[in-house]
């Protein structure tokens, strides 16, 4: 699941991206016209340096500032946050200061707007602007047109490189440079990117590159702006705000393809981004795996709870194909060996074969759920689910590995298998199995962190997760109806979702801000923290794409639903044999001091001692009603604590 985040997270910094992307050269216009060109490529992409991340096109300047600028609630709700109205407030000075310069604003009138964002210093990101010029004519008045309606506080200086002259800039409060070659007119505050344009501008560029032209075809032009993405660079500019463990991992986006575009379109109650990701004929790209792939209806959510925080979903036609096409992707990349370590460890362990077991058993529908997250222990309650093609066989085949698991341990019964009964109805067995990290060794890192140690099967699909008080309350929540594909907000998502996804990643912003300390560097977390009232305000994301013909189609929304509630987070959850009789006392743990228990009493006399997982550790029954409160002692004055009930009942624990 780690890779899924990280990828997510250039989508949270492709939004602020474009609404700085305006920030030297909005204008006001009568009527918005796009600007044309002989070729559909807009030529200033051949100024771009060609290690750029992250590319933005804003075609429409009035339309992109009347989007932010105007009544959308998404849009009014985000000035909320400093940094955002820090921006916004940016694009409207400049607004005003080309709309009372009438030879910039003729020179800008209907252009498009490229912005470059670039990795300069250790920390920081620095923006490129391009404009292609109409002609020579326009391009050869553009500097003098410039310089002379800075205004009398700008001091001008000139500097040459290239054959091209570059123009400084200074005010009190702003430093910046701009030239113009090729017809391009370009600006930027840092001096060396600047020069680094001129240079591409007469050398093979971004319009020589048939991954990046691939995906310019695809481009909607009436958006409000067209976002392209360089997998092999990004990291570059997630690496300014993930936290260190994550950024570790970072160097893994540059497989997933090759570019991206999305076209970003604004509702009053949704983000929406839409495009494409090409990638070349190679076996170490990630989504080559998913060709020939075409999928079905996705129906996994029947067994993925309604409390769920986020979940990742494989829907793919042939799950035997991908797991071997996923292997030679491995291989391709080095990484095959340590997944071999970790299924042979399953093998030790079961003297069974994981993959050929996951192949005999496993359906076309593949999900990792995180349900509640724990902020104590964040890798908690994370679980692999996958939809079976023969339950009988799949008991069978689990059956015996679990046997042979039992048998090479020489443990019993009592700790290896758990009966479950929900509502006096239905009842499970629980199954202790040493599965671990198998759905990432098979099916990817999408799956990270999902560290199974307990199965069970419901109806056509394995469960499998990492603790028993987890498993318990995820067969509950299926026992009893509480699933997504009955869930309001989920589908009203999915209305206007794909219809068949080959990967969907769905999650509730709310719950998952849980994580910000253990996804983002401490600053970041504490700019989250510090607007958190605004984030919460926005209830879902979701990131699908879907196999088109040899492209990757994406499909990206950001829901924004003021009136949100989340439902409460509860870690675990438990069914007494009676109802309560006191209120619940938390008592000290003396083998584990940082974490609490609970003890209850229900009104059968019954005294209870639960641990921090959901537990029942012991049960007593007291004859007698227990009149008094519960304390907790230590009689021996050895840190080993009993409990009383009143002056003639100790319990010793």
């Amino acid at each position: 699941m780690r890779k899924v985040i990280i990828i997510s997270g250039i989508v949270i910094l492709v939004v602020a991206a474009a609404f700085w992307g305006i920030k030297y050269f909005p204008m006001k216009t009568e009527k918005p016209v796009i600007q044309t060109f002989s070729t559909k490529q807009n030529p200033a992409f051949k100024a771009v340096p060609r290690k750029s991340p992250l590319i933005i096109e804003v075609k429409d300047q009035d339309g992109f500032f009347k989007a932010l600028k105007g009544d959308n609630p998404l849009f009014a709700e985000l000035r909320g946050i400093p940094e955002f109205e820090t921006i916004f407030s940016n694009i409207s000075r400049f607004r005003d200061f080309v709309s009372s310069r009438s030879g910039i604003g003729n020179l800008l009138k209907s252009k498009s707007i490229i912005v470059s964002v670039n990795p300069s210093g250790k920390n920081q990101l620095t923006n490129l602007f391009l404009i292609q010029l109409n002609d020579q004519s326009e391009s050869g008045s553009a500097i003098d047109v410039v310089s002379r309606e800075m205004g009398p506080e700008y001091t001008i200086t000139r500097k040459y490189y290239d054959n091209t002259t570059i123009i400084n800039a200074k005010s009190s409060n702003l430093d910046f440079y701009f030239a113009c070659a090729n017809d391009i007119l370009m600006a930027s505050e840092d001096f060396i990117l600047i020069e680094e344009a001129i240079r591409q501008s007469n050398s093979v560029n971004l319009l020589s590159n048939k991954a990046f032209t691939e995906v310019y075809k695809t481009i909607e032009e009436t958006v409000l702006a067209n976002i392209f993405i360089d997998h092999q660079t990004i990291s570059q500019v997630l690496s300014k705000i993930v936290a260190p463990e994550i950024r570790k991992n970072l160097g893994q986006i540059a497989s997933y393809s090759n570019w991206s575009e999305l076209d970003l379109s604004a509702k009053p109650t949704e983000l929406e981004f839409n495009g494409y990701s090409v990638t070349r004929d190679s076996t170490d790209n990630y989504l080559n795996i998913f060709r020939n792939q075409d999928a079905q209806k996705l129906t996994i959510e029947k067994a993925i709870p309604t409390s769920s925080s986020y979940f990742v979903a494989l829907n793919l036609k042939d799950s035997r194909l991908f797991i071997d096409q996923y292997e030679v992707y491995l291989r391709a990349k080095g990484n095959y060996y340590p997944r071999e370590m970790n299924l042979l460890e399953f093998r030790k362990k079961t003297n069974t074969d994981a993959g050929k077991l996951i192949k005999d058993i496993v359906g076309n529908q593949v999900a990792g759920v995180y349900t509640n997250i724990n902020k104590s222990n964040p890798s908690q309650n994370r679980f692999f689910v996958a939809e079976l093609v023969n339950n009988s066989d799949a008991s069978e085949k689990l059956g015996k590995a679990f046997s042979e698991y039992r048998k090479l341990n020489k443990v019993g019964d009592e700790t290896m298998l758990t009966e479950y009964a929900v509502g006096g109805k239905k009842s499970f067995n629980i199954y202790r199995l040493p599965i671990a990290n198998m759905a990432e060794s098979l099916f990817g890192r999408a799956f990270a962190g999902i560290n199974a140690q307990y199965f069970a099967l419901y109806e056509k699909y394995l469960i499998c997760g990492d603790n028993l008080s987890g498993m318990k309350n995820y067969l509950q929540s299926l026992a009893s109806g509480k699933t997504l594909d009955k869930d309001s907000t989920y589908l009203a998502n999915n209305k206007e979702s794909q219809a068949k996804p080959n990967f969907y990643l769905y999650s509730k912003i709310p719950k998952v801000f849980r994580l910000k300390d253990v996804l983002f560097k401490p600053e970041v977390s504490t700019m989250l923290s510090s607007n958190e009232d605004v984030i919460r305000k926005f209830s879902t994301f979701s990131w699908q794409f879907s196999i088109s013909d040899k492209m990757i189609k994406n499909r990206i929304a950001l829901k924004y639903d003021p009136n949100f509630k989340e439902e409460p987070q509860a870690v675990w959850q438990l069914k007494l044999g009676g109802k309560l009789a006191k209120k619940p006392l938390l008592v000290v743990n003396h083998k584990d001091l940082p974490n609490r228990e609970v003890i209850v009493c229900d009104n059968q006399n019954n005294l209870s001692l639960i641990n921090k997982e959901g537990l029942v550790l012991w049960t007593i029954n007291i004859p007698g009603e227990i009149i008094s409160d519960i304390h907790q002692i230590d009689i021996y004055r050895n840190n080993r604590f009993q409990y009383t009930t009143d002056a003639l009942k100790l319990i010793i624990k």
